[in-house]
């Protein structure tokens, strides 16, 4: 009765996302960054890349953050292939969201909404997931609208304040220094 399934498809090397793949076969893929959290396994970005973009091996569809730049060059050579690319980012892309304060502006081809941010969300992790869902058929505005019950994230960018009565930012949810 599952309709739709979401997997995290991680990786320490090049192949691993390659072989996921091949059980579990996409038919969306979004890629977040290209960031030096493998460095210490991969040696550099160029292979980190590569193994990221195992992914996009049968997605029909690839949802892309402009903000990062190695992902951006993968739009063109993507839509080449016959894949639907759409872009996600803080400007220039299908779907935009950036902050202003406690307030986002999220933009789509379809309308322009203003939003509480939600405390300690990425906007560019929010419009990939608005992209997803209206890919599957979730229109823009209910999506729009959803953003304000998302739950901050344990340890990503949360203040904290000690018994001393410092306040902390914890943002020990992993250690990319990205």
């Amino acid at each position: 009765g599952t309709s739709v399934f979401v997997a995290e498809m991680g990786t320490y090397g090049p192949g691993e996302i390659a072989e996921l793949v091949s059980w579990c076969p996409p038919d969306i893929a979004i890629i977040t960054a290209i960031g030096p959290v493998h460095l210490e396994r991969m040696k550099s970005l160029d292979t980190i890349e590569r193994a990221k973009r195992e992914i996009t091996a049968t997605a029909a569809v690839v949802i892309i953050n402009r903000d990062d730049e190695r992902l951006r060059g993968w739009v063109s050579p993507l839509r080449h292939e016959g894949r639907k690319v759409i872009t996600v980012g803080t400007a220039d892309a299908d779907v935009v969201v950036r902050g202003d304060g406690e307030t986002w502006h999220i933009h789509t081809s379809e309308e322009e909404w203003t939003v509480k941010a939600p405390e300690g969300a990425q906007p560019t992790n929010v419009a990939c997931a608005l992209a997803a869902a209206n890919e599957l058929g979730v229109p823009y505005e209910t999506a729009v609208t959803r953003t304000s019950t998302l739950a901050a994230v344990a340890h990503r960018a949360q203040r904290v304040q000690a018994t001393s009565g410092v306040w902390v930012i914890d943002d020990t949810f992993n250690a990319n220094p990205a």
